[in-house]
Formats: structure tokens, sequence, C-alpha cells
């Protein structure tokens, strides 16, 4: 079912219809999987690899870095990890 379908059948049921997203765990990360996501219209968050649980105090108040220039689909969906 194409992204636009899926979004028509959650408005006759009465659901939410705002963007489409999906929070995969690494198995899924592939720039191949990204780029199909992003063709159906649904926003990739796939963990890029494992994080310590206790991040340094400097770490988590690090401010998020700039937007790539030009970014490729997982350069994009990295930068929105990171915010």
């Amino acid at each position: 079912m194409s992204s636009s379908g899926f979004r028509h059948g959650r408005r006759r049921c009465g659901l939410p219809t705002g963007p489409l997203r999906a929070a995969l765990d690494n198995g899924y990360y592939s720039q191949s999987n990204i780029e199909t996501l992003e063709r159906q219209g649904i926003e990739p968050f796939i963990a890029v690899g494992r994080q310590s649980h206790y991040p340094a105090l400097e770490e988590r108040l690090t401010p998020p870095p700039e937007a790539p220039k030009n970014p490729d689909a997982v350069s994009a969906m990295k930068h929105r990890l990171r915010r």
C-alpha cells in the first residue's frame, strides 16, 4: 500500500493523518532502507549504532550540530537523530 493510501485509510477510520514516521532499530539501518522509506513518504528514524546509557553531562548539553549542506538521505537522517 502506498503512503497516500495508508493516510486515506487512517482518515476514513478517524485516526490522525499527520506525517508518517518509522522508528527502527539498527538492524534496519542501510542507505537502501532509508531511501525506500523516504520514497514512500515515511520519515525514517533508524538507530545507527549503540549508545552508552549514561553519556557525560557535557555531551548531553552540547548544542546539536548544524545541518549538513546538500545531505544525502543517510546524512539527513543522522542529523535528525542528533537534534
